[in-house]
């Protein structure tokens, strides 16, 4: 192999990894919507599941920019569980439906209860302001009053199993 064969293979190998550096810039994105949503479903049904299994209510309050929680047995007060790994995700947002909302509680049965007059989050939505809005996956968690908590799409449409 000669210099000039060894400079010509560099080149275009670096013609493609610039190429694909957008792709990956992007995927990277996609993947942490995605696993902030998904780390803050498992902590809603951890609080329900718990709730379920102490037959009392659990509260599961976001801290100002839904990256950590903690999970309280009501009646107690006990902390149960408290979760701040998600500080590292400064790129990705969060927004809860109603607006400022922080707080749901389950009751004994795994549903949604009110608190203290409080409105409780029914919608979170993930997503990261940073990327194209074309490039984004943006996600939602859906928590329905009797309980069901719910990853969709909200990009997708009926019937599409993953559309909100």
């Amino acid at each position: 192999m000669s210099l000039i064969e060894l400079l010509i293979t560099l080149a275009i190998v670096g013609i493609v990894l610039m190429a694909g550096a957008g792709s990956f810039a992007t995927w990277v994105g996609n993947t942490q919507i995605r696993t902030v949503a998904e780390a803050q479903q498992a902590g809603l049904r951890f609080a329900r599941n718990e709730a379920m299994k102490r037959n009392t209510p659990v509260q599961i309050q976001f801290d100002a920019d839904y990256r950590g929680w903690t999970i309280t047995d009501v009646p107690t007060a006990a902390v149960i569980k408290q979760e701040a790994g998600l500080a590292t995700y400064t790129q990705i947002t969060t927004t809860a439906q109603p607006a400022a909302a922080s707080v749901v509680v389950f009751d004994g049965l795994g549903r949604q209860t009110p608190l203290n007059n409080v409105a409780p989050i029914t919608r979170l939505d993930v997503d990261a302001p940073n990327m194209a809005a074309n490039d984004s996956r943006e996600l939602a968690i859906l928590i329905s009053p009797a309980g069901g908590i719910r990853l969709c799409r909200p990009d997708r449409v009926a019937p599409d199993p993953a559309a909100c």
